[in-house]
């Protein structure tokens, strides 16, 4: 920001030098004792009272006297005299022995000091020249009677202020020049008559700020340029009476900040350029209200970031500029809802290191991109023209990139490609790159500078081409002064009635002649400036691709393939065998799950039973046979297999308890004798349940749904909450119902009530000696097994489900 403003002030000191050079030059008159121009004497009033009776001749008489014209000037159209040339003529006033109807007068390159008492004489006069003269002052008034003046021309003088009616009368004014002046300060009503005034040119003046109310009498004015002054903010409050204002340049000034609204009520304006000055932010409404807009230049200033969010309002825009700022990398869609844009300036971005790949996805009608002199740019993405259908021209001149891919750049629709200047490797990557600048592809023909005597052709078709796109931007650069001029030429020959194409119309021309030449298919490319670094025994040596053959471009990228492929092969070498080894899993796994599937049945636990109790020649289960004599004795054979099983796996060798009855009947308990079992097949018998049920957490989706007429949950939420009669129960319960039915009827009711309150007794006791004993036993069984309670309380809850 200082070295900004220093720049600024060495500008407009360089200039009031050259003013001064020049003042210097014409202060020998002072010196010859000659009373001062502006102190009145009796001479002036005598040669203004001849003036005056002199202008009424002419008035009165304008055939009968001659026009006459001064010896160093030289006079124009024929017998009227209607211009007047005195260029370098060291003339001190304005001539007053001209043609009064002289229309034309070019007064530049003289001594001009004032403007007083000269002017009146030419009323038909309508262009003016009075450039670099040094007039010191304009006065007030002094164009009163100029009221048919196209153009003002009071560029290159030393007018310090515009002073109060300074240029009342033209009304008719079209163009005024007060360019290169010292003017500091601007009083409300000096540009107050010039309300038919189409461009003012303020350039390299000394304008820190406005009054207010300046241009409010100007609503016909559609150039404004402040280009080189001292303006420290945007003059909003002037700028608001512009309403037909179409372009703007307040260049080179030392604005900081643009605020919201600042170009409010500029609906027609087109073009706008704020470069070269010390901004480093925007405010989000910097750019409202300008919806026609379409040329905008904010290079050369220190904005840190794209202003994405302010430049998205300006949905017409085709031409930006934003160079020499101080982006560090442009972010994806970092121009927003700029469909129309069709030129991209991005050129000496000192900090610039990356480029989002869809950093212009929103551009689709982009078709001109400047990335320029960006010294820290060394890669460009891949894709980053892939929402750009419409590209044509890409300059990427003078960055730090060292390899370039063909999928970078969409070569079959490029009309223009410049990458000269840029630190490039010698591999095989520039392969592409190289067939594009000789022309050596397979197939074709040879290129121009292989014929014989093509070489010199070829370099000076390459230097016309880098003249003219050397003209292109110059011209793209200078777009707004383009505008300017030819909006000022368009209003003066409208005015003067002339026919003759503008020098703007014809820079269309030259151009759009331009483009058709080169849209007929051939890429243009700098050859001679695209070059590539190679590397021998640490020293660097640079070559020209179009002087290179196509074994000079070695391919170190071999190896890297290599190694990519070797890499390669051992992943899926490693990815073959982990299929095989988990498809042999899973195999294995199945066959065992097959193997185990039986196991979850009865039947099958019962043949486990049956190998786990060796030596075992019966039937698994207790056989008790309730035998006896008297009335209706009868044998009854009780098979309860599970519970043998059971009883056999708990080593529970109960001894029948005889019963006696009435009768003088005795019965007996039978059980049949069981083997031991075998620890080892016991270990593994346990072993496989525990794998067969094995026990997880449900997921919620598994829980099982409870309908309605379901048994409460804490029914059957533990297995252990029914207490089912062991094997000696149910034979002791099921014998003595025998015995009551075998009873005669004379005898039951008395039998009966003597037997059954002893029975119910012994059934009592007879528990819990049971349940003492099998307390006990298991405690005995576990210890001399090695085994847990949960092995033998999962051993238990199996037999108990199967059951």
């Amino acid at each position: 920001m200082a070295s900004d403003t220093h720049n600024n002030y060495s500008k407009n000191s360089n200039n009031n030098n050259k003013n001064s050079n020049t003042n210097n030059l014409h202060t020998k008159w002072r010196q010859d004792g000659k009373p001062h121009p502006l102190a009145p004497s009796p001479l002036d009033m005598y040669w203004l009272l001849l003036n005056v009776l002199l202008l009424l001749l002419l008035l009165v008489l304008p055939g009968g006297i001659d026009a006459f014209c001064p010896s160093k000037c030289q006079c124009l159209g024929g017998d009227a005299n209607s211009r007047a040339l005195c260029i370098d003529a060291a003339l001190e006033d304005v001539p007053i022995q001209l043609n009064p109807e002289t229309k034309y007068i070019n007064l530049t390159l003289n001594r001009i000091r004032n403007l007083e008492f000269t002017l009146p004489f030419y009323m038909k006069l309508e262009v003016l020249d009075l450039s670099q003269n040094i007039i010191e002052t304009l006065g007030s008034k002094n164009f009163e009677y100029q009221t048919e003046l196209r153009t003002l021309n009071l560029s290159r003088n030393l007018v310090s202020a515009l002073h109060k009616h300074a240029f009342k009368g033209l009304t008719n004014l079209l163009l005024l020049d007060l360019s290169y002046n010292r003017i500091e300060t601007v009083h409300p009503t000096a540009l107050g008559d010039l309300a038919a005034l189409v461009e003012l040119d303020l350039t390299n003046n000394n304008i820190v700020s406005l009054e207010d109310n300046c241009f409010k009498g100007m609503p016909s004015l559609e150039v404004l340029v402040f280009r080189n002054n001292r303006l420290l903010d945007v003059p909003a409050t002037n700028l608001w009476h512009l309403h037909a204002l179409k372009s703007l340049d307040m260049s080179d000034n030392l604005v900081e900040f643009v605020r919201n609204d600042s170009f409010e009520g500029l609906k027609e304006l087109l073009a706008l350029s704020v470069r070269g000055n010390v901004m480093s932010e925007l405010d989000a409404g910097a750019f409202e209200g300008l919806i026609s807009l379409k040329h905008l230049d904010l290079s050369d200033n220190n904005l840190t970031m794209v202003p994405t969010q302010q430049l998205s309002k300006l949905s017409n825009l085709t031409y930006l500029n934003l160079g020499g700022n101080r982006f560090a990398h442009l972010p994806a869609v970092a121009f927003l809802n700029l469909f129309h844009l069709r030129e991209l300036h991005l050129s000496r971005l000192d900090y610039l290191q990356r480029i989002d790949s869809r950093a212009f996805v929103d551009n689709t009608h982009l078709q001109t991109l400047h990335l320029n002199y960006n010294p820290q740019l060394s890669d460009i993405p891949m894709r980053l023209f892939q929402g750009n259908p419409n590209i044509l021209e890409v300059y990427m001149q003078s960055n730090s990139l060292q390899t370039l891919y063909s999928a970078q750049f969409p070569v079959d629709q490029l009309q223009k490609l410049y990458l000269g200047d840029n630190p490039l490797q010698c591999n095989c990557s520039l392969l592409w790159l190289w067939r594009l600048v000789t022309g050596n592809f397979e197939g074709s023909e040879p290129p121009m500078e292989h014929v014989p005597g093509g070489a010199v052709a070829a370099l000076a078709k390459e230097a016309s081409a880098l003249r003219e796109d050397d003209d292109t931007t110059i011209r793209a650069d200078d777009g707004v002064s383009a505008l300017a001029a030819y909006i000022a030429e368009q209003h003066i020959a409208n005015a003067l009635q002339t026919t003759e194409p503008s020098a703007y119309e014809q820079r269309l021309e030259e151009a759009s002649r331009s483009s058709s030449s080169s849209s007929s298919g051939y890429l243009r490319m700098d050859k001679q400036r695209i070059g590539c670094d190679i590397w021998r025994d640490a020293k660097r040596t640079r070559r020209q691709l179009l002087s290179m053959s196509e074994g000079e471009i070695t391919c170190p990228a071999h190896i890297v393939t290599v190694v990519c492929a070797v890499i390669t092969c051992l992943v899926v070498v490693t990815i073959g065998f982990s299929v095989l080894y988990y498809l042999r899993f899973v195999k294995r796994r199945r066959k065992l799950l097959h193997e185990r599937g039986p196991l979850r049945t009865s039947k099958s636990i019962i043949n486990v039973h049956d190998r786990i109790l060796q030596g075992h020649h019966h039937q698994p289960g207790m056989s008790m046979t309730l035998g006896g004599s008297g009335v209706g004795g009868m044998g009854m054979p009780l098979n309860y297999p599970h519970h043998a099983q059971t009883l056999q796996a708990h080593h529970h060798y109960h001894q029948a308890m005889p019963l006696q009855s009435q009768g003088g009947v005795g019965h007996e308990y039978q059980q049949t004798t069981l083997p031991q079992l075998d620890k080892l097949e016991l270990e593994r018998y346990l072993a496989a349940q525990t794998i067969a049920n094995e026990y997880r957490a449900l997921k919620p989706w598994e829980l099982p749904v409870k309908e309605a007429d379901d048994e409460p949950e804490h029914h059957y939420e533990r297995f252990d909450h029914y207490d089912y009669p062991d094997t000696h129960t149910m034979t002791k319960l099921k014998q003595a119902a025998a015995l009551q039915g075998s009873a005669q009827a004379a005898q039951a009711s008395a039998s009966t009530a003597a037997n059954t309150k002893p029975h119910v007794v012994y059934h009592q006791q007879l528990q819990q000696q049971q349940q003492e004993s099998k307390d006990q036993d298991m405690g005995m069984e576990l210890m001399g097994l090695g085994l847990t309670n949960n092995n033998y309380r999962s051993y238990v809850q199996c037999q108990s489900k199967d059951f």
